[in-house]
């Protein structure tokens, strides 16, 4: 189940972002279904994004379903998700907190010199600066899922290969078997021995 989970999450990013460009066209395409799916879809992006139109991407006229600072997160972590999970080996690296810190930095940097009133940028502007972020945030969240599964399967491939080792062949029972004494050599070595205590234990005078 563990070494799914990666693939599953890389998956669901890439369709969480083509959603995001399909969902504009639905909405303008006037079929009733597709019309009703695309309002659920920007109803609950709702619950995580502003949606302002002046700070959103517009298609087919009618505007994203998140923001473009969104847009850029969503799309650079479909990107980083995927990157990460069809590498050849996991490889996740010692100082993730501060790789993750710097990459934020340019999407703090815009969220605050924005609130300040210091800058107004784009939408595309605001996407740029979130890719490095959702980039890197997937590809360490994705390769640190596969580097945990990667100790559960080579300790089942120990755990068999010990259990193939340790079982007895058919080769070593023949081997124990013909290395015991068989029950006619141990009658043939106990009258021989009583004999012997015998013939020590007689006097002189038997002799006679």
């Amino acid at each position: 189940m563990l070494r799914l989970l990666p693939a599953g999450l890389a998956i669901g990013a890439a369709l969480w972002a083509a959603t995001l460009v399909a969902a504009p066209y639905a909405l303008m395409s006037g079929n009733p279904r597709l019309v009703s799916a695309a309002a659920t879809l920007y109803s609950g992006a709702g619950l995580i994004c502003h949606q302002r139109a002046a700070r959103s991407f517009h298609l087919a006229g009618a505007q994203l379903p998140v923001c473009g600072r969104c847009t850029g997160l969503y799309f650079s972590g479909a990107l980083g998700g995927v990157l990460a999970w069809i590498s050849r080996r996991p490889r996740v690296p010692s100082n993730t907190r501060r790789i993750l810190l710097l990459a934020a930095i340019p999407t703090a940097l815009s969220v605050v010199l924005e609130w300040r009133g210091l800058l107004d940028p784009s939408n595309l502007g605001r996407a740029l600066c979130a890719l490095p972020l959702g980039a890197i945030a997937a590809w360490i969240f994705v390769q640190s899922l596969r580097a945990e599964a990667l100790p559960n399967r080579d300790l089942k491939k120990t755990d068999m290969i010990t259990e193939v080792v340790s079982k007895p062949t058919r080769n070593d029972l023949a081997n124990e078997r013909a290395s015991e004494p068989t029950r006619a050599e141990r009658g043939k070595g106990a009258p021989a021995s009583k004999r012997v205590g015998e013939s020590e234990g007689r006097s002189p005078s038997g002799r006679r």
